[in-house]
């Protein structure tokens, strides 16, 4: 089923909420800032639940660097959804309102001007160019103190950073000076040695009786074992060089195991470079990246996350982590963390994440399911069971997909009554689930669903004129202009019906065959009838 942007748009100014709630989760799926711009006017929607879905579908495209108008952000204050993380400069503002008007307002204006460049010194600029009218949920992360910093909390921890710094170029100079005094001495004088022994041009100048000028001489010489002795402390640099015949000996054992197995042995790939991150956590000093990694921008975080999700589980990154865990608050990030989480720390990661099933945001407590299900605990999964009667359906699906392998009838059965839902986003969480389905049925149903799936067409009439101006008879020919000018009447006689078939068909057609039904009935199959039984004649 195709629907267009114009269709959605219909749909946020009809008067049954769930429509609109549907527009606004399909509006998500389009990733334009025309469907932006639609999401942002949602934002003014008097029901909640549509205005909630409004704000989550504005989050993912903002993710995505889609953000609407901000001329079309509403700027009342009961639209703009607030998070704990910037709720410090909240209570500033109402002990100003109960106290004088005028004397209060400067007093309070001052320190949230000396405080704001103290708390957030890594990033002002994008705090800067916020614009004013948008809701939280838009806005760039500002920087966040974290209490566990001493580069953060105060100005006395920074000023032995520069001290440090500057200590070691003091020591730096003094070293060259016994660097130089090193030649001189006559330690290199004695390697220099066995290099002019082994000269035969010596002997021979000594021979002459005549002619002293070969002593003359063998004072160059001796000039020269200055010069040798630089590059001997190349040669002392010679062991790497050695290992080299080691591996040569390796390949010439590798044959052997080739004849014992069939297939051969594959070359070993080298490893990848660490990252700087990496090779800091690697080293057991997890105190710089947990300093580091907040300091980023939410898709930075996120891209750092997804390279920790691909490595191997590494039970030294838990610490660090969890450490994390405490001080995030971007609901993307925080999501994204709990998962990787779960990849590295293994069974028993339930006592960590515990607290975030509990969480107001869909997103965070479907991922800590997720957490759950990697870390692969039974305690962890039997916990993901209670989960199967959430009301909502991310969450639904997120713990059907999770206990496919304990709990198959009774999740079949969860994602049957969700694929029959009259929600589109019901029936495409019973999708993501049945991905997941290791039985037939479940595969069956699957099929269905995806026959079934809504999707919205952009409109490509710009992209369509210079393709119908093309001589190509190749290219077929183009559409008429009376199915580009499709009016509201039109749109209804093309409305799908479902008549129990695969695919629905247009509601023209449904009255096309009703009324074929009715002239076949009453003119020929009740002739033929009584033609072939007549009537008893009447007596």
């Amino acid at each position: 089923m195709f629907l267009e942007l114009e269709d959605l748009a219909e749909k946020l100014r009809s008067n049954d909420p769930n429509e609109r709630q549907e527009a606004c989760y399909l509006l998500a799926k389009v990733e334009t800032q025309e469907g932006a711009d639609l999401l942002a006017r949602a934002l003014a929607d008097p029901d909640p639940r549509v205005r909630t879905l409004a704000r989550k579908s504005l989050d993912r495209l903002a993710l995505l660097g889609i953000r609407p108008d901000p001329a079309l952000v509403p700027a009342t204050p009961r639209l703009v959804f607030s998070t704990t993380g910037l709720g410090a400069p909240t209570p500033a503002t109402p002990p100003a309102a109960p106290g004088a008007a005028a004397k209060a307002t400067p007093t309070p204006a001052a320190p949230p001007a000396k405080a704001s460049p103290a708390k957030s010194p890594a990033r002002p600029g994008p705090a800067e160019a916020a614009p004013a009218g948008l809701p939280v949920s838009l806005l760039p992360r500002s920087g966040i103190p974290k209490p566990g910093s001493p580069d953060q909390t105060g100005s006395g921890a920074a000023a032995p950073a520069p001290g440090a710094l500057k200590g070691p170029p003091a020591a730096a100079p003094a070293s060259p000076p016994p660097v130089a005094k090193a030649p001189p001495t006559p330690a290199p004088a004695k390697p220099a040695a066995p290099v002019t022994a082994p000269a035969p041009a010596t002997p021979a100048a000594r021979p002459a009786p005549a002619s002293p000028v070969p002593p003359a001489p063998a004072a160059p010489a001796a000039a020269p074992p200055p010069g040798p002795v630089s590059p001997m402390a190349e040669p002392a640099a010679a062991p790497p060089p050695k290992p080299a015949p080691a591996p040569t000996s390796t390949p010439a054992a590798a044959p052997a195991p080739a004849p014992e197995g069939a297939p051969a042995p594959e070359p070993a790939l080298p490893d990848a470079p660490l990252e700087p991150w990496e090779a800091a956590l690697e080293r057991r000093q997890p105190e710089p990246f947990v300093r580091w990694f907040p300091t980023l921008e939410a898709k930075e975080r996120l891209d750092v996350l997804g390279k920790m999700e691909a490595r191997p589980r590494r039970k030294a990154w838990v610490g660090p982590l969890k450490e994390l865990l405490v001080i995030e608050t971007d609901p993307f990030v925080l999501s994204k963390l709990i998962k990787v989480l779960g990849h590295h720390h293994g069974p028993g990661v339930l006592s960590a994440v515990e607290p975030f099933l509990d969480h107001e945001d869909e997103r965070i407590i479907s991922n800590t399911l997720e957490c759950l299900s990697l870390a692969g605990g039974r305690s962890d999964l039997e916990r993901v069971t209670h989960f199967l009667d959430h009301p909502a359906a991310r969450i639904k699906s997120t713990a059907a997909s999770c206990l496919w392998a304990t709990h198959p009838a009774t999740v079949l059965q969860v994602v049957k009554k969700m694929a029959v839902s009259s929600q589109v986003w019901e029936r495409d969480a019973a999708r993501y689930a049945l991905q997941a389905c290791p039985l037939p049925e479940g595969k069956e149903l699957l099929e269905k669903l995806e026959k079934t799936v809504p999707q919205v067409r952009q409109a490509t009439r710009a992209a369509a004129k210079p393709a119908a101006q093309t001589d190509d008879p190749a290219a077929g020919p183009a559409a008429p202009d009376w199915l580009k000018r499709l009016s509201p009447l039109d749109r209804l006689l093309l409305f799908p019906v479902e008549v129990g078939l695969d695919q629905p068909i247009p509601l023209w057609l449904f009255v096309c065959l009703v009324i074929g039904a009715l002239i076949f009935f009453f003119y020929v199959a009740l002739p033929i009838v009584d033609w072939v039984l007549p009537p008893p004649p009447e007596l």
